[in-house]
Parts: structure tokens; sequence; C-alpha cells
């Protein structure tokens, strides 16, 4: 991986647990995030800190359509609009180029559907078929 120890983009796949054969090419989102007051007491010159409780944002996930691996989930985002809410977990996990896991991977839980968006389809259009979901974590291991 060379001496800097960073990683690109394509280092890390992620998908659903329930699901794993749909994994995702590009996500972004799910920084936790945290209200903070500063209450100053007494007179004191510095503030007290006080935090809130942290929250996740929203996690934006796209891979190209795969009408086979990803038919499950298909099925999951219709049974969700008639109010069968099953929450998934999103798993992040950093790879090798040779897609071999490495390091610890961010466990996103309870993952509700905001958005699920099949890819459109336009007759002769040479562009790749994506799909595009927007889950909202309840919490993260």
């Amino acid at each position: 991986m060379g001496p800097n120890r960073f990683h690109s983009s394509h280092d890390y796949v992620a998908y659903f647990r329930e699901y794993p054969e749909s994994v995702f090419t590009s996500v972004t989102g799910g920084e936790a995030t945290n209200e903070v007051t500063q209450q100053f007491g007494g007179g004191s010159q510095s503030p007290d800190l006080i935090y809130g409780p942290t929250s996740i944002s929203a996690v934006t996930l796209q891979k190209p359509y795969d009408h086979v691996k990803d038919s499950p989930l298909d099925r999951w985002s219709a049974n969700w609009s008639r109010g069968i809410r099953q929450e998934l977990t999103l798993i992040v996990q950093p790879v090798t180029s040779e897609g071999i896991p490495i390091g610890a991977a961010r466990t996103f839980v309870g993952c509700g559907r905001q958005s699920y968006k099949r890819p459109d389809v336009t007759s002769g259009a040479a562009a790749t078929a994506m799909l595009d979901i927007v889950v909202q974590p309840q919490r993260m291991e």
C-alpha cells in the first residue's frame, strides 16, 4: 500500500449485512455529530461544555444496477413502501486492491430507507444503469 498508508476511494466496499451480494461502489455521508452548548456558570471565564446526543447523517449509496443480485433490495424497498419496515445494517469495509478485507469496518445499525432510485431506462443510452439508495442509520458501532 505504500509508505503513506492512505486509501483511495476504491479501497472500500459497502454492503448490507442482510444482502451481501449487492456491493456498493460509492458511499457518502454517515458523519457523526454532536450539538455542544457552552454554559458559563458563576462568573467563570471559561465555559462548561454540555454535549448533546450523537446523531448520524444519512448515507448515500450507489452502484451499477444488477437486476439479479439487486432484486432482494428491490423487494426490500417495495416492502418498505407497503409499511413493512425492515431496518438494515450497513458495513463499510476497507479492502486491499485485490479486495481482501483489512482493518476495522464501519458499521451503521438500524438503517431505514429514505429513498430508493432504480436506474432510469432510456432507449439507446450508453450510460451505466445505477442504483441509488439513501438510508438513515440510528447509530454507528
